[in-house]
């Protein structure tokens, strides 16, 4: 007791009455607004498209700057995550790479409507040594390439673009086409020498060492990327305010620096 009555004496002498009270409040605000914090945090659960990923990845950090709420990011291709949905995995928001699959789970009733569009997905032939660069999608065509890599055109939004634009050249049976699970898998595939290119996004192609060319064709069905939240997180407020994060002017600025146009 002496002791404590001690220290108390010595804290006194140092700081004057209004400083000690002054500290005092400053510590009780702190301590209220990390009870606050912690009492109105939240997370959601985001199943994200393969080719989405490291813009969501951007996004979710963007957006935990401001809000209390955290994001856990899961990726697969499109059509598998929603098969996962459709089989009760934990998941609050989709963010697919095609407008198909959110209102299917509508309709379904796994998701709430209405889906909304944030961002528009951009096509992109990528490789590691070839100069795509200089000598575009004609390296198709003039024995450049003998392997390449696509996602699955039957879940991946990107694969089935992939797949559309090369049914249009008729190309002949020289080229072998190595199919991926997913887009980012199909990248992996060509950043590793295994083939000679890939179709991904052009997001992914930006962000990866080597060479790319855009591939516009009016052959290939226009690649929008539908968000939708669903329906076990009606009440989610973490899921509710990274859905309207999405189309801020701070979003919209991310996802166009990461190769994607936004509406």
């Amino acid at each position: 007791m002496i002791s404590c009555v001690l220290h108390l004496h010595i804290f006194c002498r140092q700081f004057s009455f209004a400083g000690l009270r002054r500290w005092l409040v400053g510590i009780c605000c702190c301590i209220a607004c990390l009870h606050t914090n912690a009492a109105t945090a939240g997370e959601a659960r985001i199943a994200v498209a393969a080719n989405f990923y490291s813009s969501a990845s951007a996004l979710a950090q963007a957006f935990e700057q401001y809000s209390p709420h955290t994001l856990k990011l899961s990726t697969a291709s499109t059509g598998k995550l929603a098969i996962q949905i459709m089989h009760g995995a934990p998941f609050d928001v989709f963010l697919a790479a095609d407008t198909r699959r959110p209102q299917r789970l509508i309709k379904q009733g796994f998701a709430v409507a209405p889906a909304s569009t944030y961002a528009i997905g951009q096509l992109a032939l990528f490789s590691k040594a070839i100069r795509l660069d200089q000598l575009g999608s004609s390296a198709l065509l003039d024995g450049s390439i003998h392997r390449i890599a696509l996602a699955n055109p039957e879940s991946a939004p990107y694969g089935l673009a992939a797949q559309q634009f090369l049914n249009s050249l008729q190309l002949n049976n020289n080229i072998i086409r190595v199919t991926g699970d997913n887009v980012s898998q199909a990248l992996q595939f060509a950043d590793t020498g295994n083939v000679d290119a890939a179709f991904v996004s052009l997001g992914q192609a930006k962000a990866t060492q080597g060479y790319y060319t855009v591939i516009n064709s009016d052959k290939i069905t226009p690649i929008k990327q539908q968000a939708v939240l669903l329906k076990r997180a009606q009440k989610n407020a973490a899921a509710l305010q990274f859905l309207t994060f999405l189309h801020s002017p701070t979003a919209k600025k991310i996802i166009t620096d990461h190769g994607y146009l936004t509406e």
